[in-house]
């Protein structure tokens, strides 16, 4: 197989790959970005050829969209919910304000000067040298970038400085939590204790007098580590164990029954704090190998006073959200769920200073009410919707109230739902008649006059109906007895409870995928402009996380946290000038303006010719009659040379209807592509009447992985949307041809043309938390060809579920190397890897262990030839990092930009790493929210760039991402390798969205696709 083939299983194009359905919103300020407004992890994306598919580009641009809100515009009726005349969901007291929040009066916008000082002398003084951190060796700065000087804004940054005294003494233990043996049942022998209970009985442990005498003075991570500032009284060997038993906080007593749980403490010694700000002094000259052990105890210190707070529930690691109190005060976002604000700290280090970075969060949660209500609300116990509706509640907290004490006071409990109620399939047992049920699998719900349970309450062997059992052991009448019941116990032990009688408990995370009308109002709550998003965080965010002169707890630890964002020196690099073709004189004419630019009126540099070609729609279409001549002319506009599409009998195009079972719809995709198969078609527009991700998946699967036909999927509704969509949608159709769609001028990219330099995008993508257990993780691999930048195949590969290393790397960067060979009739003799998707503690284990996985491949593709100079730059997009223009003049205040800073905008000091070679740099020009710039950290230089050379290399490519008519976010071989690895996703989409038995696992063997892969390598 052609590793570089768009249809080859393993070298597929990343032109021709999909949008993202990772169905879980935003959790961040900025929503899931339209060409470029960042990259939160759980939303959608798509390719080339897989847009637009709903809102589609705006007029005047064809920017990609990085989100679930591409496909919002064809979702009739799930618009996000208004709330009032000129007040949008989620609209609150800091939502009113300017773009700009210049600052107040008397205060001085200066970045700190001693700071500044510093990082100069640390430049001068470090030579050109790899750095050692945690065994491992990366390059130092060489440098701080000077271009474009001349426009030089300072930004305020999301970044908070700490002070702390390191004359405080901070005493850590490491802690071991077991159930006790004498509590333990047979199937609890080897289980750990779940983050809930762990956490409770932290907080029990806390409350037992050894730990009374720190005072404020104790915090801990509730897992493995306390923190004091008075030494605990451990026994002779500084080692202690204790025995908590356990309770839930609603609860006055322990139940009956109750476990016990054994803490195992040990002296670790105390944390060097002293140490900490003496390195942060003098990165140059020291190394400071406890660095993270430190910062840890910081972060568990400060998140103390948000986890003693029972109005705060944390939710995600350093995310605390502050839980409305009132059902006024919910933000709805249909369905049964509500939006709850909340905010993220994490301490960082810089040149000279420690400082506390924390930014605003939205995410969905569970209301605080009734069960009945909430069931009511989510699916109207539709009886068609039970299953759905059990895995919404499932592993749901409530609280019940209906038993009673000895002395008649409400006896508080808590539960865990398990599941609904079930009906099984029964037959008749041939020898007494007595019904016997037939397997496990529920094939309906059952209500409180249905179920019967077994209770020797009332007699041997007696059967009684649960609301019978309820009136005469609680003495309760239900008032909503056909309510499905909750099953609060387990599959083999049913404890059967009414909903009307269980309550919801508040601070409960929704954890599964959202419906298109969700997503679309929590992205409306989120996506807020960068001055809101900073009162906010000033004006709440900062209570929220106990930032405050009176806080007794970080006074006891020596700590204060200043309430004024840091001021930090940015600067503006130019944008290249991106050429088109001229249509009137057959030039190169520049088509940029700021970071975005209009594809009509203008021709694609290299059009190509579209194959035989058809299109593909479901059911009675409601498209234009013009649409086919207009699609047509678009096409034509941009240069290709496009002939009309191929007919099925007695059809315009290929017609196919769909139905809502799987099976069925895959029998019939199967048939249809056969049929376009055997009128010899290539490529087919696939004409979508709604954005069902399942309906997507499986035909990128059936169309490229068993027919070997390429598609690009839009909705339907966009069709009446003219010239300017038909022209975006020509972007992706050039490209999967083969084609080029603009070029930048000859200057921008003059390093990468010089020396014969390849560049590679590697990434890999997990299965989602409600995936079938063991489901696989992607890996995928992209490369450009040349030196166009325009074309980018790769490699995808299946390995181990959420291995985030790629296992295969060496076989893929051979495909790439030999594809660039087959190409350009040699190899290059540099190469730039761009690794996307790993954190700052996995920068040594990529060059432990993906490096040398490179170097094998080099020495297999070059043999006795001097091996090529290799440097590798990790892509941070998860981090969050902020910044805020004080003036107008600095911002984009066009009407999508609301006062994010100017699309170029570049950050390399003041907020950076004290030694690792790292910049901030948002070359885009956010149309939603607040921008999120793109972190880059270059790990293994061997090519020698100057920081001026990587900052504008990197920010001119981001203008060479061919589906869109702007600047991307971040660098596009970062950008293809995710997206590559979401069209590995669409393969396995039935693994990956729906809910699955107990204990089922992902087997191979039912994957057809995944034993193609396994034969073709």
């Amino acid at each position: 197989m052609n590793p570089g083939s768009s249809r080859g299983r393993f070298g597929r194009n990343p032109n021709d790959s999909p949008r993202r359905d990772r169905g879980e919103p935003s959790r961040d300020d900025d929503p899931p970005p339209r060409g470029g407004g960042g990259f939160p992890r759980g939303i959608g994306t798509p390719l080339h050829g897989s847009t637009p598919r709903g809102r589609g580009a705006p007029q005047g641009g064809g920017a990609p969209h990085r989100g679930r809100g591409d496909r919002g515009g064809g979702n009739r009726g799930n618009s996000p919910m208004v709330v009032g005349p000129g007040r949008r969901l989620g609209d609150d007291e800091f939502t009113p304000g300017k773009f700009v929040d210049g600052p107040s009066a008397g205060q001085q916008v200066e970045f700190d000067k001693e700071v500044h000082s510093k990082e100069n002398a640390i430049s001068q003084n470090l030579p050109l040298r790899s750095l050692s951190l945690s065994g491992a060796r990366f390059p130092v700065r060489p440098a701080y970038g000077t271009s474009g000087l001349e426009r030089r804004p300072l930004l305020k940054t999301n970044s908070f400085r700490i002070d702390i005294n390191p004359e405080v003494r901070i005493f850590r233990y490491a802690v071991d939590i077991t159930l006790k043996k004498s509590s333990m049942t047979p199937d609890e022998k080897n289980k750990k204790p779940s983050r809930r209970i762990r956490e409770r009985a932290f907080d029990l442990l806390f409350e037992t007098p050894d730990f009374q005498g720190p005072g404020n003075g104790l915090a801990s991570d509730r897992a493995n580590l306390i923190l004091t500032t008075k030494e605990l009284n451990l026994d002779a060997d500084g080692c202690k164990t204790y025995d908590v038993l356990y309770r839930e906080a609603e609860e006055a007593t322990p139940r009956p029954g109750a476990k016990t749980y054994q803490f195992a403490v040990k002296f670790d010694g105390t944390v060097p704090i002293a140490e900490l700000i003496n390195y942060l002094g003098q990165p140059e000259t020291m190394d400071f190998n406890e660095k993270e052990a430190t910062i840890q105890a910081l972060n568990i210190i400060i998140s103390r006073t948000p986890n003693t707070d029972p109005r705060i529930f944390q939710a995600g690691r350093n995310k605390f959200y502050h839980y409305p109190e009132r059902m006024h005060d919910y933000i709805g976002l249909g369905d049964g769920l509500i939006a709850v604000r909340g905010y993220y700290s994490s301490v960082r280090t810089s040149t000279l200073r420690t400082l506390l970075n924390v930014n605003a969060q939205c995410s969905p949660f569970y209301p605080a009410k009734n069960m009945h209500d909430l069931m009511e609300e989510h699916c109207h116990f539709d009886s068609k919707k039970w299953k759905a509706l059990e895995d919404f509640i499932k592993k749901v907290r409530v609280k019940t109230q209906y038993m009673r004490t000895k002395d008649g006071q409400k006896d508080v409990r808590v539960k865990t739902v398990f599941g609904l109620s079930h009906k099984f399939e029964t037959r008749a047992d041939p020898k007494d008649g007595t019904s016997r049920q037939i397997g496990n699998a529920p094939v309906d719900h059952g209500d409180a006059q249905q179920i019967t349970f077994e209770c020797a309450d009332y007699g041997a062997k007696s059967t009684i109906a649960v609301k019978t059992y309820f009136e005469r052991k609680y003495n309760v009448t239900l008032k909503k007895p056909t309510d499905w019941l909750l099953n609060c116990g387990s599959f083999e032990k049913p404890v059967w409870i009414p909903p009307e009688l269980c309550e919801v408990m508040p601070g409960q995370a929704f954890r599964g995928k959202l419906s298109e009308r969700q997503t679309n109002n929590i992205l409306t709550v989120a996506a807020r402009p960068p001055a809101e998003n900073a009162r906010r965080i000033i004006g709440k965010g900062l209570d929220v996380i106990g930032i405050r002169q009176d806080n007794p707890i970080l006074s006891a630890f020596g700590i204060e946290v200043a309430r004024d964002m840091i001021q930090v020196a940015a600067r503006i690099l130019k944008p290249p000038e991106v050429l088109y073709v001229d249509k009137t004189t057959s030039k190169f004419k520049s088509g940029a303006k700021q970071a975005s630019w209009n594809i009509l009126h203008k021709s694609f540099v290299r059009p190509k010719t579209l194959p035989s070609w058809s299109y593909l729609t479901f059911g009675k279409s409601r498209f234009p009659q013009d649409f086919l001549g207009s699609f047509l002319k678009a096409l034509r506009d941009t240069g290709m040379n496009a002939g009309p599409p191929v007919n099925d009998v007695n059809t315009r195009g290929f017609v196919e209807q769909l139905s809502g079972l799987e099976k069925q719809n895959d029998a019939r995709l199967n048939a249809v592509f056969d049929k376009m198969k055997a009128c010899k078609v290539n490529y087919v527009l696939v004409i979508l009447p709604d954005n069902k991700a399942a309906t997507y998946a499986r035909i990128k699967y059936w169309g490229e992985v068993k027919k070997g036909i390429q598609t690009t999927c839009i909705l339907e509704d966009n069709l009446g949307r003219g010239a300017q969509y038909y022209a975006n949608v020509a972007l992706k159709f050039n490209l999967k041809c083969g084609g080029q769609n603009h070029k930048l001028d000859d200057d921008s990219l003059r390093f990468l043309s010089e020396g014969k330099t390849m560049i590679v995008g590697i990434d890999v993508t997990h299965p989602a938390p409600h995936a079938m257990a063991e489901c696989p993780s992607i890996a995928g691999v992209v490369a450009c060809t040349d030196t166009t930048f325009s074309q980018w195949p790769g490699s995808v590969r299946c390995q181990e579920s959420r291995q985030e290393m790629v296992a295969d790397l060496e076989l893929m960067v051979v495909e790439r190397l030999d594809l660039w060979r087959k190409t350009n009739k040699s190899l290059p003799s540099r190469i730039i890897f761009f690794r996307d998707g790993v954190s700052e503690g996995q920068y040594e284990t990529v060059l432990r262990k993906e490096l040398p996985q490179i170097r094998k491949a080099c020495s297999k593709m070059y043999g006795s030839k001097p091996p090529p100079q290799i440097s590798i730059v990790v892509v941070g997009k998860r981090h969050h990092i902020r910044f805020y223009p004080n003036y107008e003049s600095d911002a984009d205040m066009s009407k999508m930009g609301k006062g994010n800073p100017k699309p170029g905008t570049i950050v390399d000091r003041g907020i950076v790493s004290e030694k690792l070679f790292d910049f901030y740099l948002q070359a885009h020009e956010c149309i939603q929210g607040t921008a999120k710039p793109a972190h880059y950290v270059v790990i293994l230089d061997e090519m020698k760039l100057g920081a001026d050379q990587i900052q504008k290399l990197i920010h001119n490519l981001c203008y060479t991402f061919g589906r869109a008519t702007r600047a991307v976010s971040v660098v596009p071989p970062a950008y293809y390798a995710d997206l590559i690895c979401e069209r590995g996703r669409c393969y396995i989409q039935q693994y990956l969205n729906q809910p699955w038995p107990p204990g089922k696992t992902f087997d191979p063997n039912e994957a057809d696709w995944y034993q193609q892969a396994l034969t073709s390598e």
